[in-house]
């Protein structure tokens, strides 16, 4: 894993999130839900909430996707990651919120395709940022000592 391209896609996809999650490009429809889902809305949101959450999820986003590449095409292994990452990210969370909140389902779906959009542009930002470069150098299994496992050999 290399540092600096880390640092590189975590920025970057900071900088995407703010621009793609602003209230002037999110259509109307995702505002509009959080208000029709639940009951006890804050008259305001804790902004810096939203700001700790988007960051963390950045990272997460930077960091990770070197232990998952598999050597295709940075643009396609940024896809599939950016993909995978969002639906482990949201449809748990849809699942529990729907099982829980008198809503049409489509209510709590919609955030998920969203999610998924969203992750899929960052996931390719991250894929093309890392590179083929990205690569984290593995052992063949048969190279992997068990005793540092902690299986001493009898």
């Amino acid at each position: 894993m290399k540092p600096l391209r880390t640092l590189a896609a975590f920025l970057a996809v900071v900088a995407v999130m703010f621009i793609i999650q602003s209230p002037a490009l999110m259509p109307k429809f995702m505002m509009d839900l959080a208000s029709s889902n639940f009951k006890d809305l804050r008259e305001a949101p804790l902004v810096q909430f939203h700001l700790i959450a988007i960051l963390v999820h950045a990272f997460l986003l930077a960091f990770i996707y070197p232990f998952g590449y598999r050597g295709g095409a940075p643009w396609a292994e940024g896809l599939r990651y950016g993909v995978l990452m969002a639906l482990l990210i949201s449809l748990p969370c849809a699942l529990h919120i729907f099982a829980m909140v008198e809503a049409p389902a489509a209510n709590q779906f919609y955030p998920v395709a969203w999610t998924v959009y969203v992750n899929a542009v960052a996931g390719i930002i991250v894929g093309v940022i890392h590179g083929r470069s990205a690569a984290v150098p593995s052992r063949r299994r048969d190279e992997v000592n068990p005793a540092a496992l902690g299986f001493a050999k009898p």
